[in-house]
C-alpha cells in the first residue's frame, strides 16, 4: 500500500468510526423499543389467558355451587335421613317409606343441563334411589350403571369405606343403561364420618365441563385441564389427538401465573390459576408459536427492517467518511508535498494539519516583523530621495508610496521644508 492510500485509509477509518457510533444510537433506541413492545405483547397474551381462565373458573364454580345446593337439600331432607337406618326396605311399612323417600327426589336434570343424573346409595338397605329408579346396589352396578375399569367391589369401597365431603372422581366413561357417557362424579357421604350410612352421587356431564374449557385457545396442539387439590385430573380438553401432558412443576402457592417450558421438544406457554372456591387448579398449555404469532411476526418484520437500516446506515457512513476524508487527505498531501520530510505517517491527520497551520502562522508573524523593520528603512530612503529630488516623474513617486503604505488623502496636503544647520542638509 503506497503512502497516499495509507494516508486515506487512516483518515477514512477515523471518520467512519464516528459515523458508526452515531449509527449505534438509533439501533439501541430501536432495540429498546422492540424489547418494550415484545414485553407488552407477552403481557397482553398472558392477561388474555388469565382472563379466559377466570371466566372458565367462574362458570364451573357457579355450576358446582348449584350442585352443592342440591346436595345440601338432599342432606337436610328428613325422609332421606330416616330411610338411612332402614334395613329391610321391602318388609312391612318400610316399602311405603321407600316409595315416599323416592318421591322426595326431584329430577334436577330438567332444569340444569350440567347434571346428567344423581343417585342416593343406602348402605343399610342396599338400595339405590334416583328420581326415576329403585335398584339394589349390586344389581344397579351390574345391570344399569358401571364405570370402565372399576369393578363392583372397588366402587363399593369408594362409596362406603371412606367419608366423602364434596369429593370428585375424575372423568370416566360410565356405561349407563347400555350407553356410554363421559361423566365426572360428585360424592357426598351422609351419616357419621367414621361409618357413613348413605352416599349421594351426582353425575356431572363432562362434555359440559369440556365445552367451557374449549372457550380457551387450545388450537394447534394445546390443551387445558382441571385438577383437584390432590392433583388428580378431573376433566381436560386437547387439540393434540386427545393427548395431554400433566405439568408437575407448577407452583400453586401463587394464585395464578404463567411461564414457558419445553415439552416434547416444543416450546410451550403454561398459564394457570387456582379457584378460590374449591382450590381446583386450571391449567392452559399452548404452543409458543401459536400464542406469540403476532410477536413473532413483529420480530421478523423488525429484524428485516433493522438489517436494512443498518446496511443503509453503513453505506451512508462509508460514503460520508469517503467524501469527508478526501479533502482532508488532499490538504495533508499538499502540506506534505511542500515539506522537506514526511512527518505525517506517524501522526494524526488533524494534528498534522493543526501543526502545519500553526507553523505557517508563526512564519507569517516573523515575516511581518521582518517586513516592518524593512518598511521603516524603505520609508526613510524614500523621503531622503524625495527631498534630494531623486525622482524623475510623479507616477514613480505614487508607485513607491503605495508600496510602502504612504497615503495622501483628498488631494490636499502641505509641504514644510526645515533647514537644520550642522547636519549636512
Amino acid at each position: 500500500m503506497n503512502r497516499s492510500k495509507l494516508r486515506f485509509y487512516k483518515v477514512f477509518t477515523k471518520f467512519i468510526k464516528y459515523y458508526l457510533l452515531i449509527l449505534i444510537i438509533p439501533v439501541i433506541f430501536f432495540t429498546k423499543t422492540y424489547l418494550n413492545t415484545s414485553t407488552l405483547i407477552k403481557n397482553n397474551c398472558i392477561e388474555k389467558n388469565i382472563s379466559g381462565l377466570n371466566k372458565v373458573i367462574d362458570n364451573i364454580d357457579e355450576q358446582i355451587k348449584y350442585v352443592n345446593q342440591i346436595v345440601k337439600r338432599l342432606q337436610c331432607n328428613s325422609k332421606i335421613r330416616k330411610f338411612m337406618y332402614v334395613n329391610n326396605p321391602f318388609e312391612g311399612s318400610n316399602t311405603y317409606k321407600l316409595l315416599v323417600t323416592k318421591k322426595e327426589l326431584y329430577d334436577y336434570t330438567m332444569i340444569n343441563n350440567f347434571i346428567f343424573d344423581y343417585y342416593i346409595f343406602f348402605k343399610n338397605s342396599n338400595i339405590v334411589l334416583s328420581p326415576t329408579h329403585i335398584y339394589k346396589i349390586d344389581s344397579f352396578y351390574k345391570n344399569y350403571f358401571c364405570f370402565n375399569y372399576m369393578p363392583y367391589y372397588k366402587w363399593y369401597d369408594t362409596l362406603f369405606n371412606q367419608y366423602s365431603y364434596q369429593y370428585f372422581l375424575p372423568q370416566n366413561i360410565g356405561n349407563i343403561n347400555n350407553k356410554k357417557y363421559n361423566v365426572v362424579t360428585y360424592l357426598q357421604s351422609l351419616g357419621y364420618p367414621t361409618d357413613p350410612d348413605a352416599v349421594i352421587a351426582v353425575l356431572i356431564k363432562n362434555e359440559q365441563m369440556q365445552s367451557v374449557l374449549k372457550n380457551l385457545d387450545i388450537d394447534n396442539g394445546g390443551w387445558a385441564y382441571i385438577t383437584d387439590n390432590e392433583g388428580r385430573v378431573l376433566s381436560y380438553v386437547s387439540s393434540n389427538d386427545g393427548h395431554i401432558d400433566i405439568i408437575e412443576d407448577i407452583d400453586f402457592a401463587n394464585e395464578y401465573g404463567s411461564f414457558e417450558k419445553d415439552i416434547n421438544g416444543e416450546k410451550m406457554i403454561i398459564t394457570y390459576e387456582k379457584s378460590s372456591f374449591n382450590a381446583w387448579r386450571y391449567v392452559l398449555v399452548q404452543p409458543y408459536n401459536t400464542v406469540m404469532a403476532q410477536l413473532m411476526y413483529i420480530e421478523k418484520v423488525s429484524l428485516i427492517q433493522m438489517i436494512i437500516a443498518i446496511i443503509i446506515g453503513l453505506v451512508c457512513a462509508s460514503v460520508m467518511a469517503y467524501m469527508t476524508s478526501k479533502p482532508v487527505v488532499s490538504i495533508v498531501n499538499t502540506i506534505n508535498s511542500k515539506s522537506k520530510n514526511d512527518q505525517y505517517m506517524n501522526q494524526d491527520a488533524f494534528n498534522y494539519i493543526s501543526d502545519a497551520v500553526s507553523t505557517l502562522i508563526n512564519d507569517k508573524d516573523k515575516l511581518e516583523d521582518a517586513i516592518g523593520i524593512q518598511n521603516d528603512f524603505i520609508t526613510n530612503t524614500f523621503f531622503e530621495r524625495l527631498l534630494r529630488g531623486g525622482f524623475g516623474w510623479e507616477p514613480e513617486i505614487d508607485t513607491l508610496m503605495e508600496h510602502i503604505g504612504i497615503q495622501i488623502g483628498n488631494g490636499y496636503y502641505c509641504v514644510a521644508v526645515i533647514l537644520i544647520c550642522g547636519y549636512g542638509i
